[in-house]
Protein backbone atom coordinates (compact mmCIF):
# COMPACT_ATOMS: atom_id res chain seq x y z
CA UNK A 1 0.00 0.00 0.00
CA UNK A 2 1.68 3.46 -0.92
CA UNK A 3 1.87 6.56 1.18
CA UNK A 4 -0.47 8.03 -1.58
CA UNK A 5 -2.87 5.82 -0.82
CA UNK A 6 -2.91 5.75 2.74
CA UNK A 7 -3.11 9.49 3.23
CA UNK A 8 -6.08 9.09 0.93
CA UNK A 9 -7.83 7.16 3.00
CA UNK A 10 -6.89 8.99 6.13
CA UNK A 11 -8.24 11.86 4.77
CA UNK A 12 -11.89 10.37 3.65
CA UNK A 13 -11.76 9.39 7.53
CA UNK A 14 -11.39 12.68 8.60
CA UNK A 15 -13.86 14.26 6.53
CA UNK A 16 -16.03 11.81 7.37
CA UNK A 17 -15.20 12.15 10.81
CA UNK A 18 -15.97 15.89 10.90
CA UNK A 19 -19.20 15.68 8.88
CA UNK A 20 -20.19 13.53 11.72
CA UNK A 21 -18.81 15.27 14.85
CA UNK A 22 -21.49 18.12 14.38
CA UNK A 23 -24.53 16.03 13.87
CA UNK A 24 -23.38 14.20 17.56
CA UNK A 25 -22.29 17.68 19.31
CA UNK A 26 -25.88 19.27 17.54
CA UNK A 27 -28.40 15.97 18.59
CA UNK A 28 -26.41 16.27 22.27
CA UNK A 29 -26.90 20.10 22.96
CA UNK A 30 -30.77 19.45 21.90
CA UNK A 31 -30.78 16.51 24.05
CA UNK A 32 -29.17 18.34 27.19
CA UNK A 33 -31.19 22.07 25.95
CA UNK A 34 -34.50 20.15 26.40
CA UNK A 35 -33.42 18.36 29.79
CA UNK A 36 -32.54 21.83 30.83
CA UNK A 37 -35.93 23.16 29.87
CA UNK A 38 -38.09 20.49 32.12
CA UNK A 39 -35.66 21.02 34.77
CA UNK A 40 -36.73 24.83 34.59
CA UNK A 41 -40.12 24.25 34.32
CA UNK A 42 -40.44 22.14 37.44
CA UNK A 43 -38.29 24.29 39.72
CA UNK A 44 -39.89 27.25 38.62
CA UNK A 45 -43.53 25.50 40.02
CA UNK A 46 -41.84 24.23 43.12
CA UNK A 47 -40.04 27.87 43.88
CA UNK A 48 -43.77 29.27 43.23
CA UNK A 49 -45.41 26.82 45.67
CA UNK A 50 -42.53 27.60 48.40
CA UNK A 51 -43.30 31.15 48.43
CA UNK A 52 -47.29 30.41 48.42
CA UNK A 53 -47.10 28.01 51.54
CA UNK A 54 -44.86 30.07 53.28
CA UNK A 55 -47.32 33.50 52.43
CA UNK A 56 -50.50 31.78 53.42
CA UNK A 57 -48.83 29.35 56.79
CA UNK A 58 -50.36 31.58 59.35
CA UNK A 59 -53.73 32.95 57.68
CA UNK A 60 -56.90 31.26 59.68
CA UNK A 61 -59.92 31.51 56.66
CA UNK A 62 -60.05 31.69 52.89
CA UNK A 63 -61.49 35.69 53.28
CA UNK A 64 -58.42 35.91 54.50
CA UNK A 65 -56.31 34.36 51.97
CA UNK A 66 -58.44 36.93 49.02
CA UNK A 67 -57.15 39.74 51.06
CA UNK A 68 -53.76 39.16 51.13
CA UNK A 69 -53.65 38.29 47.41
CA UNK A 70 -55.85 41.51 46.79
CA UNK A 71 -52.90 43.40 49.18
CA UNK A 72 -50.36 41.68 46.62
CA UNK A 73 -51.99 42.68 43.98
CA UNK A 74 -52.28 46.62 45.10
CA UNK A 75 -48.63 47.04 45.85
CA UNK A 76 -47.26 44.90 43.14
CA UNK A 77 -45.63 42.37 44.72
CA UNK A 78 -44.43 41.17 41.57
CA UNK A 79 -43.33 37.45 43.59
CA UNK A 80 -46.11 36.50 45.56
CA UNK A 81 -48.45 37.46 42.31
CA UNK A 82 -46.09 36.16 40.02
CA UNK A 83 -45.76 32.61 41.64
CA UNK A 84 -49.81 32.52 41.82
CA UNK A 85 -49.59 33.39 38.39
CA UNK A 86 -47.19 30.24 37.26
CA UNK A 87 -48.97 28.06 39.72
CA UNK A 88 -52.83 28.86 37.95
CA UNK A 89 -51.30 28.72 34.70
CA UNK A 90 -48.96 25.67 34.84
CA UNK A 91 -51.10 23.35 37.49
CA UNK A 92 -54.12 24.99 39.51
CA UNK A 93 -54.63 22.05 41.45
CA UNK A 94 -51.30 22.41 43.27
CA UNK A 95 -53.00 25.60 44.43
CA UNK A 96 -55.38 23.18 46.55
CA UNK A 97 -52.31 21.26 47.64
CA UNK A 98 -50.13 24.61 48.66
CA UNK A 99 -52.86 25.67 51.56
CA UNK A 100 -55.44 24.21 53.60
CA UNK A 101 -57.94 27.05 53.44
CA UNK A 102 -58.14 26.81 49.52
CA UNK A 103 -60.42 24.02 48.27
CA UNK A 104 -61.95 22.45 44.90
CA UNK A 105 -65.14 25.31 45.23
CA UNK A 106 -63.43 28.07 45.85
CA UNK A 107 -59.79 27.99 44.32
CA UNK A 108 -60.95 29.19 40.77
CA UNK A 109 -61.57 32.67 42.29
CA UNK A 110 -57.91 32.93 42.97
CA UNK A 111 -57.14 31.95 39.36
CA UNK A 112 -59.45 34.61 37.79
Amino acid sequence: MSTAHINTYLLRSLIILLSLSGWITGTFLYYSMNEQGKYIAQMKQINATHILTHSFQNLNSFDEVKSLINKWQKQNWSAQTGSLNTICTNRPQRLIETCKLINQQNFEQLCQ
